[in-house]
């Protein structure tokens, strides 16, 4: 069985008009929400390399994540400390392989 996932980030556009008069505004109008589509690449984000970040501050401590390697074609931990670093960053390992694989990023699986 094979499943299609698309990121898919809508954000809402409002095209606001003051007229104002002096310090008096005399009219507002908001035009009609216009959704714009941004659809990221995946391409690019699996194929950054590995960025661990740099700490917040004093008290930050690393927390595990999972990047893709391209060396070796498969999703890996990491030590991610909090601030910096790139998007080739994911919270799981299934969130990695299934976002990668779905871009062409994925070593074929072999039965044992």
């Amino acid at each position: 069985m094979k499943v299609f996932v698309e990121i898919v980030y809508i954000c809402s556009i409002f095209i606001i008009t003051v007229i104002c008069g002096g310090s008096d505004v005399s009219s507002v109008t908001v035009t009609t929400p216009r959704a714009v589509t941004f659809t990221p690449s995946g391409v690019a984000r699996c194929t950054q390399p590995l960025d661990v970040g740099f700490p917040c501050d004093e008290f930050s401590t690393p927390v595990e994540l999972y990047h893709f390697s391209t060396t070796e074609e498969f999703c890996e931990p990491f030590e991610y400390f909090g601030c910096g670093g790139n998007d080739n960053q994911f919270d799981s390992f299934d969130a990695c392989d299934l976002f990668c694989s779905f871009q062409g990023h994925h070593r074929p699986l072999t039965s044992p």
